[in-house]
């Protein structure tokens, strides 16, 4: 979901981001980040899971369950020239979502497969093959829930903010002792 977006709040927030913290970029990043997955995960992330987990013939769940948010690495970050950001997929190694799938697998399936590579077959039920069509859930989601977590991303980072801001105060009281 590419595009400019005006949030109420969130230029207070951000300015009270850098005015607390105006040498430390990472922990910027970190409480900003700590937002954004805050708020997805009240929003996307709930529907996406339900989105998944139903809607089309019997499945094994597993792709609901694998279903988490992931920080964008730095360096993707540092190479869109962008302060920080989150995504939501499918986490391959989820042990849950794996025991799912395998027993699923094992119960209505005649050959035995193995689960060696985990959870990775999102972006097939997404977009499709040309054995099967399309099943969209992450993006009907993300559709759906985007006035959602806008609304709660500025009232998230505030928060975020405040309670570093007590933890850096709290540290530096301690150091004085």
């Amino acid at each position: 979901m590419e595009g400019k977006v005006k949030i109420h709040g969130l230029d207070e927030a951000m300015d009270a981001l850098a005015a607390t913290f105006p040498k430390d970029p990472n922990k910027q990043r970190s409480i900003l980040n700590q937002g954004l997955r805050a708020s997805a995960a009240k929003t996307i992330l709930i529907e996406a899971k339900l989105r998944a987990a139903g809607g089309w013939e019997e499945t094994s769940g597993a792709l609901a369950e694998s279903l988490g948010i992931r920080n964008i690495p730095k360096r993707r970050l540092k190479a869109a020239r962008r302060a920080g950001g989150v995504y939501i997929a499918p986490i391959r190694f989820n042990t849950k979502a794996m025991k799912m799938y395998a027993d699923y697998y094992r119960k209505n399936s005649n050959s035995l497969r193995k689960v060696v590579d985990g959870i990775r077959h999102g972006h097939l039920v997404e977009f499709g093959t040309r054995h099967s069509a399309a099943r969209p859930f992450l993006w009907p989601a993300a559709q759906s829930k985007t006035q959602a977590y806008l609304y709660n991303v500025a009232k998230n980072i505030k928060k975020k903010t405040q309670a570093a801001v007590k933890r850096a105060a709290k540290k530096a009281k301690k150091v004085k002792k």
